[in-house]
Protein backbone atom coordinates (compact mmCIF):
# COMPACT_ATOMS: atom_id res chain seq x y z
CA UNK A 1 0.00 0.00 0.00
CA UNK A 2 2.69 2.47 0.75
CA UNK A 3 4.61 1.67 -2.26
CA UNK A 4 1.73 1.88 -4.58
CA UNK A 5 -0.89 4.79 -3.69
CA UNK A 6 -2.76 4.98 -6.84
CA UNK A 7 -4.26 1.59 -5.16
CA UNK A 8 -7.36 1.96 -3.01
CA UNK A 9 -7.81 -0.86 -0.63
CA UNK A 10 -10.73 -1.35 1.02
CA UNK A 11 -11.08 -4.17 4.22
CA UNK A 12 -14.76 -5.48 4.89
CA UNK A 13 -16.12 -7.47 7.62
CA UNK A 14 -18.07 -8.24 10.47
CA UNK A 15 -18.19 -5.28 13.29
CA UNK A 16 -16.64 -7.08 16.15
CA UNK A 17 -13.78 -9.02 14.18
CA UNK A 18 -12.60 -5.90 11.96
CA UNK A 19 -12.43 -3.68 15.41
CA UNK A 20 -10.29 -6.82 16.76
CA UNK A 21 -7.85 -6.78 13.90
CA UNK A 22 -7.61 -3.07 14.27
CA UNK A 23 -6.89 -3.34 17.54
CA UNK A 24 -4.44 -6.37 17.16
CA UNK A 25 -2.55 -4.29 14.01
CA UNK A 26 -1.48 -0.59 14.73
CA UNK A 27 -0.21 -0.06 11.35
CA UNK A 28 -3.40 -0.97 9.87
CA UNK A 29 -4.98 1.11 12.31
CA UNK A 30 -3.27 4.12 11.32
CA UNK A 31 -3.68 3.34 7.23
CA UNK A 32 -7.21 2.66 7.42
CA UNK A 33 -8.56 6.41 9.13
CA UNK A 34 -12.15 5.77 7.41
CA UNK A 35 -14.78 3.55 9.17
CA UNK A 36 -17.93 2.58 7.61
CA UNK A 37 -20.30 0.49 9.44
CA UNK A 38 -23.16 -0.57 7.40
CA UNK A 39 -26.60 -1.55 9.43
CA UNK A 40 -28.54 -4.89 8.87
CA UNK A 41 -31.66 -3.97 6.73
CA UNK A 42 -34.85 -3.67 8.61
CA UNK A 43 -37.76 -6.01 6.98
CA UNK A 44 -39.71 -2.42 5.43
CA UNK A 45 -36.01 -2.26 3.66
CA UNK A 46 -35.67 -5.93 2.82
CA UNK A 47 -39.35 -5.45 1.36
CA UNK A 48 -37.98 -3.03 -1.30
CA UNK A 49 -35.23 -4.67 -1.91
CA UNK A 50 -37.35 -7.39 -2.88
CA UNK A 51 -39.70 -5.50 -5.39
CA UNK A 52 -36.60 -4.26 -6.61
CA UNK A 53 -35.31 -8.22 -7.24
CA UNK A 54 -38.54 -8.78 -8.71
CA UNK A 55 -38.96 -6.31 -11.34
CA UNK A 56 -34.89 -6.82 -12.55
CA UNK A 57 -36.52 -10.48 -13.25
CA UNK A 58 -38.99 -9.58 -15.26
CA UNK A 59 -41.79 -10.48 -13.18
CA UNK A 60 -44.54 -8.50 -11.50
CA UNK A 61 -46.17 -8.76 -7.80
CA UNK A 62 -49.99 -9.99 -7.52
CA UNK A 63 -51.96 -6.55 -6.42
CA UNK A 64 -52.53 -8.33 -3.14
CA UNK A 65 -48.63 -8.51 -2.28
CA UNK A 66 -48.03 -5.32 -0.57
CA UNK A 67 -44.95 -3.62 0.93
CA UNK A 68 -46.42 -4.82 4.36
CA UNK A 69 -47.33 -8.38 3.28
CA UNK A 70 -43.40 -8.69 2.38
CA UNK A 71 -41.97 -7.50 4.76
CA UNK A 72 -44.33 -10.11 6.84
CA UNK A 73 -42.96 -13.03 4.50
CA UNK A 74 -39.51 -11.96 5.05
CA UNK A 75 -39.99 -11.88 8.71
CA UNK A 76 -40.91 -15.14 8.97
CA UNK A 77 -37.79 -16.24 7.21
CA UNK A 78 -35.03 -14.60 9.21
CA UNK A 79 -33.76 -16.37 12.20
CA UNK A 80 -31.56 -14.38 14.95
CA UNK A 81 -28.93 -16.76 14.07
CA UNK A 82 -28.54 -15.83 10.63
CA UNK A 83 -28.13 -11.39 11.54
CA UNK A 84 -25.13 -11.66 10.11
CA UNK A 85 -25.24 -13.53 7.25
CA UNK A 86 -26.50 -10.74 4.57
CA UNK A 87 -29.92 -10.25 4.66
CA UNK A 88 -29.58 -8.40 1.50
CA UNK A 89 -28.67 -11.89 -0.14
CA UNK A 90 -31.75 -13.56 1.32
CA UNK A 91 -34.19 -11.16 -0.58
CA UNK A 92 -32.04 -12.40 -3.64
CA UNK A 93 -32.83 -16.08 -2.50
CA UNK A 94 -36.29 -15.47 -1.39
CA UNK A 95 -36.85 -14.08 -4.98
CA UNK A 96 -34.88 -17.01 -6.98
CA UNK A 97 -37.23 -19.80 -4.94
CA UNK A 98 -40.20 -17.94 -5.84
CA UNK A 99 -39.66 -17.58 -9.24
CA UNK A 100 -38.93 -22.04 -8.87
CA UNK A 101 -42.25 -22.25 -7.64
CA UNK A 102 -43.81 -19.99 -10.05
CA UNK A 103 -42.58 -21.97 -12.61
CA UNK A 104 -43.58 -25.35 -11.34
CA UNK A 105 -47.10 -24.41 -10.63
CA UNK A 106 -47.34 -22.48 -14.31
CA UNK A 107 -46.45 -26.10 -15.39
CA UNK A 108 -48.79 -28.05 -13.95
CA UNK A 109 -51.43 -25.25 -14.25
CA UNK A 110 -51.08 -26.38 -18.20
CA UNK A 111 -53.00 -22.42 -18.84
CA UNK A 112 -49.97 -19.97 -20.26
CA UNK A 113 -50.56 -16.81 -20.49
CA UNK A 114 -48.50 -13.19 -20.34
CA UNK A 115 -49.93 -12.73 -17.49
CA UNK A 116 -49.36 -16.29 -15.75
CA UNK A 117 -45.89 -16.47 -16.39
CA UNK A 118 -44.82 -13.09 -14.83
CA UNK A 119 -46.77 -12.61 -11.84
CA UNK A 120 -45.47 -13.92 -8.19
CA UNK A 121 -48.33 -14.77 -6.00
CA UNK A 122 -47.77 -14.98 -2.80
CA UNK A 123 -47.70 -18.91 -2.45
CA UNK A 124 -44.58 -18.51 -4.36
CA UNK A 125 -42.94 -17.14 -1.44
CA UNK A 126 -44.15 -19.62 1.28
CA UNK A 127 -41.96 -23.01 1.35
CA UNK A 128 -43.96 -26.12 0.56
CA UNK A 129 -45.40 -27.72 3.86
CA UNK A 130 -43.50 -31.34 4.23
CA UNK A 131 -45.23 -34.32 5.50
CA UNK A 132 -42.29 -35.94 7.67
CA UNK A 133 -42.25 -39.86 6.83
CA UNK A 134 -44.53 -40.22 3.95
CA UNK A 135 -43.71 -41.70 0.91
CA UNK A 136 -43.56 -39.21 -2.09
CA UNK A 137 -45.72 -39.15 -5.28
CA UNK A 138 -42.88 -41.73 -6.72
CA UNK A 139 -43.03 -44.34 -3.97
CA UNK A 140 -39.67 -42.86 -2.58
CA UNK A 141 -38.61 -42.49 0.71
CA UNK A 142 -39.08 -39.27 1.95
CA UNK A 143 -35.97 -37.50 3.33
CA UNK A 144 -36.84 -37.80 7.12
CA UNK A 145 -37.16 -41.48 6.48
CA UNK A 146 -33.92 -42.06 4.53
CA UNK A 147 -32.18 -40.81 7.94
CA UNK A 148 -34.25 -42.96 9.82
CA UNK A 149 -32.97 -46.07 7.52
CA UNK A 150 -30.32 -45.21 7.73
CA UNK A 151 -30.25 -44.74 11.82
CA UNK A 152 -31.68 -48.56 11.70
CA UNK A 153 -29.40 -49.53 9.70
CA UNK A 154 -26.34 -48.98 11.75
CA UNK A 155 -25.54 -52.61 13.71
CA UNK A 156 -26.87 -53.06 17.37
CA UNK A 157 -27.11 -49.20 19.47
CA UNK A 158 -30.61 -50.03 19.99
CA UNK A 159 -30.53 -47.26 23.22
CA UNK A 160 -29.31 -44.70 21.15
CA UNK A 161 -31.75 -45.99 18.22
CA UNK A 162 -34.88 -45.78 20.56
CA UNK A 163 -33.77 -42.44 21.67
CA UNK A 164 -33.41 -40.27 18.22
CA UNK A 165 -37.07 -41.92 17.23
CA UNK A 166 -37.95 -40.40 20.35
CA UNK A 167 -36.76 -37.26 19.36
CA UNK A 168 -38.17 -37.34 16.00
CA UNK A 169 -41.42 -37.90 17.13
CA UNK A 170 -41.57 -35.47 19.81
CA UNK A 171 -40.49 -32.88 17.14
CA UNK A 172 -43.32 -34.13 14.38
CA UNK A 173 -45.47 -33.66 17.23
CA UNK A 174 -44.91 -30.48 18.21
CA UNK A 175 -45.15 -29.33 14.80
CA UNK A 176 -48.37 -30.55 14.46
CA UNK A 177 -49.39 -29.08 17.84
CA UNK A 178 -48.54 -25.54 15.91
CA UNK A 179 -50.54 -26.17 13.03
CA UNK A 180 -53.47 -27.41 15.30
CA UNK A 181 -53.49 -24.06 17.21
CA UNK A 182 -52.31 -25.21 20.70
CA UNK A 183 -48.99 -24.29 20.92
CA UNK A 184 -46.01 -26.74 21.24
CA UNK A 185 -44.67 -25.25 24.94
CA UNK A 186 -41.43 -24.17 25.82
CA UNK A 187 -38.66 -24.76 22.84
CA UNK A 188 -36.96 -27.90 23.76
CA UNK A 189 -33.00 -28.24 23.69
CA UNK A 190 -31.63 -30.14 20.88
CA UNK A 191 -27.78 -30.40 22.64
CA UNK A 192 -26.94 -33.51 23.05
CA UNK A 193 -23.99 -35.28 24.77
CA UNK A 194 -22.61 -38.38 23.67
CA UNK A 195 -20.42 -40.68 25.95
CA UNK A 196 -18.79 -43.92 25.36
CA UNK A 197 -15.73 -45.43 24.27
CA UNK A 198 -13.75 -44.75 20.49
CA UNK A 199 -15.39 -47.08 17.75
CA UNK A 200 -19.14 -47.15 19.07
CA UNK A 201 -20.95 -45.29 16.21
CA UNK A 202 -20.59 -41.59 18.17
CA UNK A 203 -19.57 -40.16 15.12
CA UNK A 204 -21.95 -41.52 12.77
CA UNK A 205 -24.94 -41.02 14.28
CA UNK A 206 -24.05 -37.62 14.94
CA UNK A 207 -23.85 -37.35 11.06
CA UNK A 208 -27.69 -38.44 10.81
CA UNK A 209 -28.75 -36.41 13.48
CA UNK A 210 -27.74 -33.69 11.73
CA UNK A 211 -29.10 -35.18 8.15
CA UNK A 212 -32.89 -36.08 9.99
CA UNK A 213 -33.02 -32.30 11.41
CA UNK A 214 -32.63 -30.85 8.40
CA UNK A 215 -34.92 -33.23 6.65
CA UNK A 216 -37.56 -32.40 9.47
CA UNK A 217 -36.84 -28.21 8.72
CA UNK A 218 -35.55 -27.62 12.26
CA UNK A 219 -31.75 -26.79 11.06
CA UNK A 220 -31.65 -25.40 7.06
CA UNK A 221 -28.30 -27.24 5.76
CA UNK A 222 -27.82 -29.99 8.09
CA UNK A 223 -23.91 -30.72 7.50
CA UNK A 224 -21.69 -31.99 10.60
CA UNK A 225 -18.75 -30.06 11.54
CA UNK A 226 -16.31 -32.19 13.54
CA UNK A 227 -13.65 -30.25 16.06
CA UNK A 228 -11.49 -31.41 18.95
CA UNK A 229 -9.68 -29.22 21.51
CA UNK A 230 -7.08 -27.88 18.74
CA UNK A 231 -9.53 -26.61 16.67
CA UNK A 232 -10.97 -24.46 19.28
CA UNK A 233 -8.15 -23.47 21.39
CA UNK A 234 -5.67 -21.05 20.16
CA UNK A 235 -1.54 -20.39 21.75
CA UNK A 236 -2.21 -16.87 22.28
CA UNK A 237 -4.53 -14.50 24.63
CA UNK A 238 -7.47 -13.28 22.67
CA UNK A 239 -7.18 -15.31 20.02
CA UNK A 240 -9.14 -18.48 21.55
CA UNK A 241 -12.75 -17.11 21.23
CA UNK A 242 -12.09 -15.99 17.94
CA UNK A 243 -10.92 -19.09 16.78
CA UNK A 244 -14.11 -20.79 18.87
CA UNK A 245 -16.66 -18.18 17.00
CA UNK A 246 -15.04 -18.89 13.51
CA UNK A 247 -16.01 -22.98 14.00
CA UNK A 248 -19.85 -22.10 15.99
CA UNK A 249 -20.70 -19.74 12.40
CA UNK A 250 -18.90 -22.39 10.18
CA UNK A 251 -21.44 -24.85 11.71
CA UNK A 252 -24.68 -22.34 11.80
CA UNK A 253 -27.42 -24.89 10.11
CA UNK A 254 -26.07 -27.87 11.05
CA UNK A 255 -24.63 -30.06 13.82
CA UNK A 256 -21.37 -28.90 15.64
CA UNK A 257 -19.49 -32.31 16.97
CA UNK A 258 -16.96 -31.81 19.75
CA UNK A 259 -15.16 -34.98 20.16
CA UNK A 260 -13.02 -35.38 23.30
CA UNK A 261 -15.34 -32.59 24.33
CA UNK A 262 -13.80 -33.21 28.49
CA UNK A 263 -10.48 -32.25 27.02
CA UNK A 264 -11.20 -28.79 26.50
CA UNK A 265 -10.78 -27.39 29.97
CA UNK A 266 -7.66 -29.61 31.34
CA UNK A 267 -7.29 -28.41 34.37
CA UNK A 268 -8.43 -25.10 36.71
CA UNK A 269 -5.84 -23.19 35.65
CA UNK A 270 -6.54 -23.50 31.97
CA UNK A 271 -7.29 -20.63 31.06
CA UNK A 272 -7.48 -21.12 27.39
CA UNK A 273 -9.98 -23.98 27.48
CA UNK A 274 -11.90 -22.01 30.07
CA UNK A 275 -12.22 -19.01 27.11
CA UNK A 276 -13.40 -21.48 24.68
CA UNK A 277 -16.08 -23.56 26.56
CA UNK A 278 -17.35 -20.01 27.88
CA UNK A 279 -17.48 -18.62 24.01
CA UNK A 280 -19.11 -22.12 23.20
CA UNK A 281 -21.91 -21.90 25.83
CA UNK A 282 -22.71 -18.38 24.73
CA UNK A 283 -22.74 -19.19 20.90
CA UNK A 284 -24.90 -21.91 21.78
CA UNK A 285 -27.37 -19.95 23.86
CA UNK A 286 -27.24 -17.23 20.86
CA UNK A 287 -27.89 -19.53 17.95
CA UNK A 288 -30.33 -22.15 19.35
CA UNK A 289 -32.59 -22.07 16.94
CA UNK A 290 -30.35 -22.96 13.89
CA UNK A 291 -27.50 -24.73 15.84
CA UNK A 292 -27.42 -28.47 17.44
CA UNK A 293 -23.68 -29.02 19.34
CA UNK A 294 -23.21 -32.68 20.33
CA UNK A 295 -20.41 -32.57 23.10
CA UNK A 296 -18.65 -36.49 22.89
CA UNK A 297 -16.33 -38.46 25.23
CA UNK A 298 -15.58 -41.08 27.32
CA UNK A 299 -18.18 -41.73 29.81
CA UNK A 300 -16.61 -41.16 33.17
CA UNK A 301 -14.80 -37.94 31.93
CA UNK A 302 -18.07 -36.44 30.07
CA UNK A 303 -19.86 -36.98 33.18
CA UNK A 304 -17.35 -35.24 35.28
CA UNK A 305 -17.10 -32.63 33.47
CA UNK A 306 -20.83 -32.29 32.97
CA UNK A 307 -21.04 -32.31 36.87
CA UNK A 308 -18.64 -29.44 37.23
CA UNK A 309 -20.14 -27.06 35.04
CA UNK A 310 -23.61 -26.07 35.33
CA UNK A 311 -23.54 -24.23 32.16
CA UNK A 312 -22.69 -27.35 30.28
CA UNK A 313 -25.36 -29.63 32.49
CA UNK A 314 -27.92 -26.69 31.51
CA UNK A 315 -27.63 -26.17 28.38
CA UNK A 316 -26.99 -30.20 27.75
CA UNK A 317 -29.94 -32.37 29.37
CA UNK A 318 -29.68 -34.97 26.68
CA UNK A 319 -27.01 -37.84 27.73
CA UNK A 320 -27.13 -40.65 25.54
CA UNK A 321 -24.68 -43.59 26.17
CA UNK A 322 -22.93 -45.25 23.40
CA UNK A 323 -22.88 -49.18 25.12
CA UNK A 324 -19.69 -51.14 23.55
CA UNK A 325 -20.84 -53.45 20.89
CA UNK A 326 -21.26 -57.53 21.29
CA UNK A 327 -18.99 -60.11 19.55
CA UNK A 328 -22.34 -60.77 17.50
CA UNK A 329 -22.04 -57.22 16.67
CA UNK A 330 -18.77 -56.84 15.85
CA UNK A 331 -18.92 -59.81 13.93
CA UNK A 332 -22.27 -58.44 11.81
CA UNK A 333 -20.07 -55.34 11.41
CA UNK A 334 -17.35 -56.85 9.87
CA UNK A 335 -19.17 -59.00 7.52
CA UNK A 336 -20.87 -55.21 5.78
CA UNK A 337 -17.23 -53.99 6.10
CA UNK A 338 -16.44 -57.00 4.05
CA UNK A 339 -19.68 -57.00 1.50
CA UNK A 340 -19.69 -53.37 0.82
CA UNK A 341 -16.00 -54.19 -0.62
CA UNK A 342 -17.24 -57.51 -2.47
CA UNK A 343 -15.37 -59.30 -0.08
CA UNK A 344 -16.51 -62.68 2.15
CA UNK A 345 -14.93 -65.11 4.73
CA UNK A 346 -13.98 -68.72 4.30
CA UNK A 347 -15.68 -71.06 7.13
CA UNK A 348 -12.43 -71.38 8.79
CA UNK A 349 -11.54 -67.29 8.22
CA UNK A 350 -14.76 -66.86 9.76
CA UNK A 351 -13.73 -68.79 13.05
CA UNK A 352 -10.56 -67.14 13.44
CA UNK A 353 -11.92 -63.42 13.07
CA UNK A 354 -14.99 -64.85 15.69
CA UNK A 355 -11.98 -65.48 18.16
CA UNK A 356 -10.03 -62.14 17.73
CA UNK A 357 -13.68 -60.41 17.96
CA UNK A 358 -13.85 -62.62 21.28
CA UNK A 359 -10.40 -61.08 22.23
CA UNK A 360 -11.16 -57.63 21.57
CA UNK A 361 -14.33 -57.92 23.44
CA UNK A 362 -12.90 -59.77 26.39
CA UNK A 363 -10.30 -57.00 26.72
CA UNK A 364 -13.26 -54.13 27.27
CA UNK A 365 -11.23 -50.91 27.82
CA UNK A 366 -11.57 -47.43 27.12
CA UNK A 367 -9.04 -47.87 24.40
CA UNK A 368 -10.27 -51.48 22.84
CA UNK A 369 -11.30 -49.47 19.55
CA UNK A 370 -13.71 -51.62 19.38
CA UNK A 371 -15.37 -51.11 15.84
CA UNK A 372 -12.78 -49.19 14.53
CA UNK A 373 -10.76 -52.42 15.46
CA UNK A 374 -12.49 -54.73 13.74
CA UNK A 375 -12.05 -52.30 10.52
CA UNK A 376 -8.11 -52.43 11.41
CA UNK A 377 -8.23 -56.55 11.30
CA UNK A 378 -10.17 -56.71 8.11
CA UNK A 379 -7.53 -54.23 6.77
CA UNK A 380 -4.63 -56.15 7.98
CA UNK A 381 -6.19 -59.42 6.68
CA UNK A 382 -6.37 -58.24 3.48
CA UNK A 383 -3.10 -56.74 3.03
CA UNK A 384 -1.84 -60.44 3.87
CA UNK A 385 -4.22 -61.64 1.02
CA UNK A 386 -2.89 -59.53 -1.38
CA UNK A 387 1.01 -60.91 0.03
CA UNK A 388 -0.40 -64.30 -0.61
CA UNK A 389 -2.39 -64.33 -3.59
CA UNK A 390 0.64 -62.50 -5.51
CA UNK A 391 2.67 -66.05 -4.91
CA UNK A 392 -0.34 -67.67 -6.95
CA UNK A 393 1.00 -67.93 -10.60
CA UNK A 394 -1.17 -67.23 -13.17
CA UNK A 395 -4.57 -65.53 -13.60
CA UNK A 396 -7.00 -65.78 -10.63
CA UNK A 397 -10.59 -66.54 -9.70
CA UNK A 398 -13.17 -64.26 -8.31
CA UNK A 399 -13.23 -66.47 -5.42
CA UNK A 400 -9.52 -66.45 -5.01
CA UNK A 401 -9.84 -62.53 -5.75
CA UNK A 402 -12.64 -62.07 -2.93
CA UNK A 403 -12.18 -64.63 -0.17
CA UNK A 404 -10.23 -64.15 3.14
CA UNK A 405 -8.77 -67.04 4.08
CA UNK A 406 -7.67 -68.10 7.75
CA UNK A 407 -3.93 -67.58 6.82
CA UNK A 408 -4.96 -63.79 6.11
CA UNK A 409 -5.69 -62.94 9.71
CA UNK A 410 -2.22 -64.48 11.28
CA UNK A 411 -0.60 -61.59 13.19
CA UNK A 412 1.43 -59.21 10.77
CA UNK A 413 5.14 -60.02 12.16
Amino acid sequence: MENHKDVVVILAGYGKEMAGLLNVNPGIQSRFPNHFTFPDYANDEMAEIVCKEVASKGFVLEDTLDLAKIADIISNNVKKSEASKGNGRLCRTLVEQAVERQTDRVFKSETMSKTSLTTLLETDFLPEEVEYGEMGDDGEKSPVEVAISKLENIVGLADVKKHIQALRAQLQLNKERKEAGVGAGSDMSLHMVFTGNPGTGKTSVARIVAELLSAMGVLTRGHLVEVDRSGLVAGYSGQTALKTKAVVESALGGVLFVDEAYALVQESRDSFGKEALDTLIKMVEDHRDNLVVILAGYSGEMKTMIATNPGVRSRFPTVIDFADYTPAELMSIGEKMLSKDSFNLSDEAAKVLQQMVDGVVARAGKDNGNGREVRNMLEAARRKQALRLLEVKGKKTQEQLCTLEAPDFTPEQ
